[in-house]
This record gives C-alpha cells, sequence and structure tokens, in this order.
C-alpha cells in the first residue's frame, strides 16, 4: 500500500506526499537489506529539512517530477526523464 501512495505522489506530482512516502520507506528499505536506497532518502530528508535553505528545500520539494502531456496523473520523476523535449508522444 505504501508503494502505490509513493507511485500516486509521482503521477500527481505532489512533493509533499512524495517526501512523507519516502520517510516511511526509509526504514522498509534499510530493514529490507536495502541500504543504498534507504542512505538515498535519508540523503533527500536531510536536505529538505535541514541542510537547504527554505527557497532550495521548496525547489526540491516541488521539482521531483516532470510532465511531458500537460494532463492530470500524467507525471514522471526526474530521474527517470530520458527528456522528450516535445519530440516524442507517450
Amino acid at each position: 500500500m505504501l508503494r502505490l501512495e509513493h507511485n500516486d505522489a509521482i503521477a500527481m506530482g505532489d512533493g509533499d506526499r512524495i517526501l512523507q512516502a519516502d520517510k516511511q520507506l526509509t526504514l522498509i528499505y534499510k530493514v529490507s537489506g536495502c541500504p543504498k536506497y534507504a542512505y538515498g532518502m535519508l540523503e533527500t530528508q536531510a536536505q529538505a529539512n535541514i541542510l537547504l535553505s527554505e527557497r532550495d528545500a521548496y525547489l526540491l520539494k516541488w521539482n521531483r517530477t516532470v510532465n511531458h502531456r500537460g494532463q492530470i496523473n500524467t507525471n514522471f520523476p526526474n530521474d527517470k526523464d530520458l527528456g522528450c523535449h516535445g519530440s516524442c508522444s507517450h
């Protein structure tokens, strides 16, 4: 259920929900033997809550997805985006 919530938050481009789900997934990844993912999510939480200025933390939170279609519920994670630049149709 948590994974579905995370995927829905990404599709909707909801930065608050993405980071909230990341908090919970950090612990799950750690106890599941996936410290690489747990560390990555922990690092993002530290940046958003401690290390970055308020402005940069806001940008980190709300610029986690890209939407090439311009429709609701079609956002895609930035780290998986290959850069469509308007020349492809999804």
